[in-house]
């Protein structure tokens, strides 16, 4: 029986390189091919940090298992992460699903707790190591997926200017939040416009009613 991981953010691969040795990756969109899956008979694909849509042909025909993080289905949809921070979430689960055609509505074959400590990139750490023993788990113990039960709602996914920080943020605690949340290579970091300068901030740590973060200025060309 073989397997495949369908990632295609090169920080997960790299990161894990040693724990996916044994599995076929998929890093592209192109890879993705049915012809290619079925010569090689494969059995399971997994698709942790996949950033495109799942052609039908595709999980039609072999297991696939997407990840979401959140209380499903309460926490559907987008940036899950970010949006659960905002709400004072903390804690809730990391879930292996089976794709369907609708996102994040397949059946759940397990959920591991989750904590969101440090930053964004300390909590995606975190996740995969949670990923890589649902996946192992759906391997070894050949689960059947059940279907999500409760009731259903859908996040919007944060855009660019929502890393803005804004006079809306009242105490330290949703600042921290603001920045530690963004604070990751495929993320617009936390910002804040200074007139013709843009700040940015990343790793930061709260201690004793105090942030202390690296802040970024850069220049902003007004265009002509």
């Amino acid at each position: 029986m073989k397997y495949a991981i369908a990632c295609s953010k090169n920080w997960f691969i790299k990161s894990q390189k040693n724990n996916i040795k044994k599995f076929i990756k998929i890093t592209k969109k192109n890879q993705l091919s049915f012809e290619k899956l079925k010569k090689k008979k494969i059995e399971y694909i997994f698709f942790p940090h996949w950033s495109y849509k799942i052609p039908k042909k595709i999980y039609e025909n072999f297991n696939c298992v997407v990840f979401h993080t959140g209380n499903l289905p309460k926490h559907r949809g987008g940036s899950p992460i970010q949006n659960l921070i905002i709400r004072g979430i903390y804690k809730t689960y990391v879930n292996a699903i089976q794709v369907t055609d609708l996102i994040d509505s397949g059946p759940i074959y397990c959920k591991k707790n989750i904590i969101f400590k440090g930053n964004l990139q300390e909590i995606f750490f975190d996740i995969s190591k949670k990923i890589l023993t649902m996946i192992k788990l759906i391997i070894n113990e050949d689960l059947i997926p059940k279907k999500q039960v409760g009731k259903k709602s859908i996040f919007k996914r944060l855009k660019p200017e929502n890393s803005r920080i804004t006079k809306k943020i009242k105490n330290l605690d949703k600042l921290y939040d603001q920045i530690r949340m963004l604070d990751h290579e495929d993320y617009s970091r936390a910002n804040i416009k200074f007139g013709n300068f843009l700040l940015t901030f990343s790793e930061p740590l709260i201690k004793n009613n105090l942030i202390k973060t690296i802040c970024t200025i850069k220049k902003e060309h007004k265009a002509l």
